[in-house]
């Protein structure tokens, strides 16, 4: 959906108000005229190119081998600008046109800054080649944007190309738009089942993947949770134990400490209590639910790696300790 709040105010109607039915098309022409029809594309990936790709690379961190003491560190992603390689091994800058007429990829290399480490020492640090990237026409690494408008002829281009696609082997592609909701924000409805009162929603961005996040408050006054990847309601107190909020004290204070919503809380305390009274318990139970007649330490690893990765991915939550949870005392 279109904000329409940031318009400058030549988009106002004539008498100074806001627009009206009539003064729609007026709108929507100067809308296309300022941004472009492909003007929410060529951002989406400017922004992948600027935040994402380099949030995933952050995200996978380091990568541990078989050999003990060896492990490598990925530190920086870097996209190069759209090249062919031609029949003699050297490589020319290739633009739109060309690579249409060549059933070519408008592509760019990209390359990743990895360090080795031996026992915890930096021992090498290499730039290496880690593939091709379709870069999209008209975003800030398509080889247009090097040019200027009298130069596009030159290059067989039209200078009123919104851009916006890709091009692959040759044919244009485009990512079709489609309307989602919101990631990494809790989303409230009222419930739409006679049990349910309330509902949130939250749909977590992790490296790479999402994980949803449904908390419903039902009608007899517990809290159940839902994750995507174990699609059984659970009462929230055991997902709070799980994590190390044993006592019902705990669970209350990190809610809130207002007494009247700690008095809404008492349902889901009881709830929580036939299920699990102990961190073990809780992982154990969690486990079961998709580790299903495995043995408790295999349901207990199984509870941990879930709320590790889906688990409000988002707030990037580092993995459980699991040797404090083995120690003794």
């Amino acid at each position: 959906m279109v904000d329409l709040l940031p318009l400058p105010i030549r988009y106002r109607s004539e008498d100074g108000g806001f627009p009206t039915s009539d003064d729609r098309w007026t709108l929507v022409k100067a809308f296309i005229r300022d941004r472009g029809i492909a003007d929410h594309q060529i951002r989406a990936f400017n922004d992948f190119i600027d935040r994402k790709l380099p949030k995933i690379i952050e995200e996978m961190g380091v990568v541990e081998t078989e050999i003990k003491g060896l492990k490598v560190a990925i530190e920086r992603v870097e996209i190069g600008w759209p090249r062919i390689k031609e029949p003699d091994g050297s490589e020319t800058a290739i633009y739109p046109m060309e690579a249409r007429l060549r059933n070519a990829t408008y592509s760019a290399s990209m390359y990743l800054t990895v360090t080795l480490y031996v026992e915890d020492e930096p021992y090498a640090t290499e730039t290496i080649y880690a593939g091709e990237l379709p870069i999209m026409v008209k975003s800030k690494k398509c080889n247009l944007t090097r040019l200027k408008p009298e130069e596009y002829p030159k290059r067989f281009e039209d200078p009123e190309d919104p851009g916006g696609y890709f091009i692959i082997n040759g044919s244009e592609r485009v990512v079709i738009s489609q309307e989602d909701l919101v990631t990494d924000r809790p989303i409230y409805d009222a419930g739409d089942k006679p049990t349910i009162r309330y509902l949130a929603k939250v749909i977590s961005t992790g490296p790479g993947y999402r994980a949803t996040m449904t908390v419903e408050y039902h009608k007899d006054g517990v809290i159940y949770v839902t994750l995507s990847a174990i699609p059984v309601r659970i009462p929230f107190t055991v997902y709070m134990r799980a994590m190390g909020l044993e006592s019902d004290q705990d669970i209350v204070l990190a809610v809130s400490d207002d007494p009247d919503i700690q008095k809404e809380l008492l349902p889901s305390l009881l709830a929580g209590q036939e299920i699990a009274t102990t961190k073990d318990d809780a992982l154990d139970f969690i486990g079961g639910k998709i580790a299903v007649g495995q043995p408790k330490p295999i349901r207990i690893e199984r509870a941990l790696q879930i709320l590790d990765k889906y688990f409000l991915p988002n707030l990037n939550p580092q993995k459980p300790d699991e040797k404090a949870m083995e120690e003794p005392g």
